[in-house]
């Protein structure tokens, strides 16, 4: 999950494997400066669904495996203006 204003200023949330382990994975871009918030390893199989909640200029990153319980992952807060997301 992307959630921009411009090239320079966006927050990302993710999931990646390195064939052993999953990583879910949240970062930034401020003023075109990259940060990595948090990276977590965890077990790998069966889905992952990543969710974004925002409330203001606060996100909630949460993750579920079976779609129905949520874990929040991360928060962060993103004062920029968001003009687009992606998934």
């Amino acid at each position: 999950i992307t959630i921009q204003q411009d090239d320079f200023n966006m927050i990302r949330f993710d999931v990646g494997h390195d064939g052993k382990n999953a990583h879910l994975f949240a970062g930034n871009i401020i003023n075109g400066t990259a940060s990595v918030i948090k990276i977590k390893q965890m077990p790998i199989g069966g889905p992952f669904y990543l969710s974004a909640v925002r409330a203001g200029n606060q996100f909630w990153f949460r993750y579920s495996r079976d779609g129905q319980g949520w874990m929040t992952f991360e928060t962060a807060k993103h004062n920029k203006a968001v003009n687009y997301v992606a998934y």
